[in-house]
């Protein structure tokens, strides 16, 4: 991939002694969310990340990002996945379909070879096209190795007959296609689960298929649906495909209700080590009470698989949203997830990465949390995407997650190079947050011991006004955070809201105020 000659030229001083740490935040008025990374395996001064819909960003130095918006002929929408090939850059997402509607128009795959990212130069391909079908949800592999299907890129994702029906005759499915290099077109799709599921995009639906490729250039695939996790393997380079294999349970699913967030889901990933052969699956899901995330491996292709290990190890709060990859640092791999461990109210989260390797005599190689303080969750009335990202390649690492403020999301890019952990202490900064579920709003506060507090809420929905005034004095010593005040709304109505608060600082006597206004769908 080329990108402009002047960041080519910038310098990239990222030797192994140099142990930096940069976070980059991109906002933008449609609150972009759904985050993906990767890092250029042959240049690793270059790295790319995207959002929904239709974001883009790019860098060549670290810390030093720039933003454009991709575009294609099969239209750009949501679900976006990057992956390199040596220096060959692809980018999946759904499709917009002109002259048809909101659900139609996802009718097929589309796949982005990036020639150039600015100004924006693509060749972009149609992936399993099924008239009168849904496509959703893709995720990219590749075979890395020196075999007979060397270089193949592969592509899984689900298909509905008809997305949300709760019609049993309509059914969804696994597909998957891949691209041969010198290729004009991706193969046709193929169907790869043996059994289907329903349309109601929730547990019973087949969804969530990540894909793996072995030092023997065969091909691995997981996904979710029934309360289970399915595993398949192709020794073709994907042409055909063995029986599919229940290798864990998924209590309670993948399609998890979390408090104060509009949707969770504790989706499965598989992972390689490139060194060993070994294999790794991560997915969350409910079996203690609370959601957490869990670890298999296996030693011999998938045959068998070792017990699950509690990765997030603390069954007292949730965490849901997993990713992973392998660690060629390490060995073994990294897993990034929503951690609610530190929220006494469940009102915040936190972004963490453990790395696990069970080669090791201490196997629990990291465990860091990514963001400097907890982040608000914004509430059931607002879109939060469905997976966050990360990529590793040598010593660089990147992780990509939403974050909420001030009634907006943002996308937050970490870059870490070397291998010192990262800083432990937050930055504490007093601020009120605003979560909005669809029957009641909270107003809370974090870092506010002693500050000066007064604020009001006023919300309008079915032309009903409410107002919640506060005036205080708040948090003691040792507190983190609390709620200050909520209200009750009506389920799925609109909602107009205006909050106006002010802070003084104990010691300082610094002001910090706002107003804030949103319409919620």
């Amino acid at each position: 991939m080329r990108i402009l000659p002047l960041l080519i030229l910038l310098i990239f001083s990222l030797s192994s002694r140099a142990q930096r740490m940069s976070t980059t935040v991109f906002g933008g008025p449609d609150n972009p969310n759904e985050t993906t990374v990767a890092i250029n395996p042959s240049e690793p001064r270059m790295r790319v990340a995207a959002a929904n819909i239709d974001h883009f960003y790019y860098s060549a130095a670290l810390g030093l990002w720039h933003q454009t918006t991709a575009t294609s002929p099969l239209g750009v929408y949501g679900d976006p996945v990057l992956h390199y090939i040596g220096d060959q850059l692809y980018y999946a997402h759904l499709s917009k379909t002109d002259g048809k509607e909101w659900g139609d128009w996802f009718d097929r795959i589309v796949v982005q070879r990036i020639i150039e990212v600015k100004p924006w130069q693509e060749e972009s391909f149609s992936v399993g096209f099924n008239e009168g079908k849904m496509q959703d949800k893709p995720w990219l592999s590749n075979d890395w190795t020196n075999g007979s299907y060397s270089g193949n890129l592969y592509v899984g994702w689900t298909e509905f007959d008809k997305y949300g029906s709760k019609n049993p005759l309509h059914r969804s499915r696994i597909r998957f296609a891949y691209l041969s290099p010198g290729a004009e077109q991706f193969s046709e799709a193929i169907t790869i689960s043996d059994t289907t599921g329903d349309c109601a995009d929730s547990d019973n639906t087949l969804e969530g298929v990540s894909t793996a490729v072995g030092k023997n250039g065969r091909v691995y695939a997981v996904w979710a649906g029934h309360n289970s996790i399915y595993f398949d393997k192709s020794s073709d380079g994907g042409q055909s495909w063995s029986k599919d294999k229940i290798i864990a349970s998924q209590i309670k699913g993948w399609d998890m209700e979390m408090p104060h967030i509009m949707r969770a889901n504790g989706m499965p990933f598989l992972a390689v080590d490139t060194v060993t052969d070994g294999l790794f699956l991560c997915w969350a899901d409910e079996r203690n009470g609370k959601s957490e995330v869990w670890l298999k491996y296996s030693r011999n292709k998938g045959e068998t698989w070792s017990k699950p290990i509690n990765i997030s190890r603390d069954s007292s709060r949730h965490a849901y949203f997993p990713n992973m990859v392998f660690d060629p640092v390490h060995g073994g791999v990294q897993i990034i997830f929503f951690d609610q461990s530190s929220s006494s109210t469940e009102l915040y989260y936190q972004v963490r990465v453990v790395g696990y390797n069970p080669d090791l005599s201490n196997p629990y190689f990291m465990d860091e949390w990514l963001a400097e303080d907890l982040i608000a969750l914004p509430g059931q009335r607002f879109f939060y995407g469905d997976y966050i990202d990360l990529d590793v390649q040598s010593d660089l690492r990147i992780y990509s997650y939403p974050q909420y403020e001030n009634l907006k999301s943002s996308v937050a890019l970490v870059e870490i190079k070397g291998d010192r952990p990262i800083k432990s202490e937050p930055k504490p900064q007093a601020r009120i947050n605003v979560t909005a579920d669809l029957d009641s709003i909270y107003l809370s506060i974090l870092n506010a011991e002693n500050h000066k507090i007064k604020c009001k809420i006023i919300l309008s929905q079915k032309g009903v006004k409410q107002k919640l005034k506060i005036k205080k004095k708040f948090m003691e010593l040792g507190e983190k955070e609390a709620v200050l005040g909520s209200l009750g709304l009506y389920p799925d109505n609109p909602l107009f809201l205006k909050i106006k608060y002010k802070m003084v600082h104990p010691e300082s006597k610094e002001v910090f105020k706002a107003v804030l206004t949103k319409l919620y769908p």
